[in-house]
């Protein structure tokens, strides 16, 4: 903590960050917390990472010394609540069902594995849920971004019986581009590679990042039916061969 001891100023940038952070719902471990704290030093004093301790060594912003501040500044580490997911009463007999359904067709339609599609949906938080999270010592909410599914979106991912993977769907909360990803100088080489792969990003259309009817229709219109074309095409089946799309199953 003597190594900052110093510079007042910039001990209350980091702890006004820090509640910054938690204000807005998002979690904070110890790597968390380090990561904002080299970057602050980095920032407001530099010059810090190149003091030569009396040992010989230069100073660390090492998980000990994150703890020490922590601890110092009344912080500790603290379990936010969860929600329990639900399912439906049935969901055996649904299960049972669909597995029937699925092979009676392939017996009496000839549908081959790689003309099986099943696709699912997933929460994708942009910052990840904690079973922890440092907060102030003594508050009585500990809210955390993730435990409610906020700051998310939806990924519909899609393999087909055969294993061939399908392009990703990522879906955003809003109602224009403006919601979407943008490629910038940092993420170029990630951002050409999720072109090559044909993923598919888009707005929902309303406040909510949940998958709908019409993002539903853009992943059958450019990412499904494009596929079973192509692998038409490519085993010579005939263009009304019967196809399988399982859905969130």
């Amino acid at each position: 903590m003597e190594v900052l001891k110093p510079y007042p100023k910039l001990i209350e940038a980091i702890i006004t960050k820090l509640k910054q952070t938690r204000k807005i719902g998002i979690p904070l471990a110890v790597d968390d917390i380090s990561a904002i704290m080299i970057s602050m030093i980095q920032i407001h004093a530099p010059e810090v990472f190149l003091k030569v301790a009396g040992d010989g060594s230069m100073f660390r912003c090492s998980n000990s010394f994150v703890r020490h501040f922590l601890d110092r500044h009344h912080w500790s580490s603290r379990s936010p609540t969860k929600a329990a997911q639900k399912m439906p009463l049935d969901t055996q007999e649904q299960c049972r069902r669909s597995f029937f359904q699925q092979a009676f067709t392939v017996q009496n339609e000839g549908t081959k594995d790689y003309l099986r599609a099943n696709t699912d949906q997933t929460n994708s938080l942009l910052g990840a849920a904690a079973k922890q999270t440092y907060d102030e010592t003594g508050v009585k909410q500990v809210a955390v971004v993730g435990m409610e599914e906020k700051h998310a979106f939806t990924l519909v991912v899609g393999v087909t019986a055969s294993g061939e993977a399908l392009p990703f769907q990522a879906i955003y909360k809003g109602k224009t581009s403006q919601s979407l990803p943008v490629k910038t100088p940092f993420n170029s080489k990630h951002w050409k590679r999720v072109q090559e792969l044909g993923f598919l990003l888009e707005p929902s259309g309303n406040d909510t990042y949940w998958s709908t009817m019409d993002t539903m229709k853009s992943y059958v219109n450019y990412i499904l039916t494009p596929y079973f074309a192509k692998a038409h095409t490519a085993h010579g089946d005939p263009e009304d061969q019967l196809v399988i799309w399982q859905i969130d199953a």
